[in-house]
């Protein structure tokens, strides 16, 4: 492993448990023209030994610029603290397993990071069947639509923003990265949105999978809530937390609209059990 620091532009951050479809991220790496310049860490958290063995496979021609750290805990942001702490870069960027980069990504990310503090990227959402289909407009509508919350696909920041502010809620399965986002809101950091740093990513094919999603996302909001995120914890808040956004429209179509109503359906059950239960993971 290279351990010439001076050479790395970034450290990329990749949490990974048995997902294959990061052969498809890693392949997209390869084809970036400055890709040696960046470290790149896989984080495998309760992965089986022939999933991480296959992935060593095919990353071995360029293992010199990879870190492979193996946790037999679970949970994506414990494995993005770790990563986090073994990063061998002053700045990091986080990218999910089921992504891939953009043309000339990591030039694009470069230069965002050396005049910006955090930079969050463009995320273009795709599915491959009609329910995936539905899910990436929707996540595109709902993310476009919170432009004060930043998510982590394509998250960049300087560590030492981490550094003050503390790492990723282990509580949360999901939704750790828009309760980190609510830290650095409040600690007054600007966050650049660079339209030019895109990558792509793969939503769920599975309804049930996608449900739990929903659900924990529910959870983590209600996390934010009883943290004070949407400010003092009273009714007039708690109705703003259980809200949506304005993302409803006659011109998605009847369908769209239910597949949306049934999305904040499912995300205010794990807000109310959260917020009844106190449990949050």
């Amino acid at each position: 492993m290279n351990k010439n620091t001076q050479n790395y532009w970034f450290t990329v951050i990749i949490p990974v448990k048995d997902d294959i479809r990061i052969l498809n991220l890693i392949a997209s790496i390869n084809k970036q023209p400055e890709h040696k310049k960046v470290e790149y860490i896989l984080s495998f958290n309760g992965a089986k030994e022939n999933f991480v063995r296959l992935i060593k496979e095919k990353i071995n021609e360029n293992i010199e610029n990879y870190q492979i750290l193996i946790s037999d805990d679970s949970g994506t942001a414990k494995a993005i603290n770790l990563g986090i702490r073994k990063s061998s870069s002053s700045r990091i960027i986080i990218i999910d397993s089921d992504c891939t980069l953009g043309d000339d990504y990591l030039e694009v990310m470069k230069e965002s990071l050396e005049r910006n503090e955090i930079v969050n990227g463009r995320v273009i959402f795709k599915g491959n069947n009609l329910f995936s289909k539905y899910t990436a407009r929707l996540r595109t509508i709902v993310y476009g639509n919170q432009n004060n919350i930043f998510y982590s696909p394509n998250l960049g920041m300087h560590k030492e923003i981490i550094n003050q502010l503390g790492q990723f809620n282990t509580k949360l399965k999901y939704g750790f990265d828009s309760e980190f986002s609510s830290r650095v809101i409040k600690a007054g950091y600007q966050v650049y949105f660079d339209p030019n740093a895109v990558v792509y990513h793969l939503c769920h094919e599975n309804l049930w999978r996608e449900i739990f999603i929903w659900i924990h996302y529910g959870k983590g909001r209600a996390y934010r809530y009883n943290s004070g995120c949407f400010g003092i914890k009273n009714l007039k808040n708690l109705i703003n937390m259980l809200s949506t956004p304005k993302i409803f429209s006659s011109k998605e179509g009847f369908v769209f609209n239910l597949f949306t109503c049934s999305y904040y359906f499912f995300r205010n059950i794990g807000v109310l059990s959260a917020l009844l239960f106190k449990k949050y993971d």
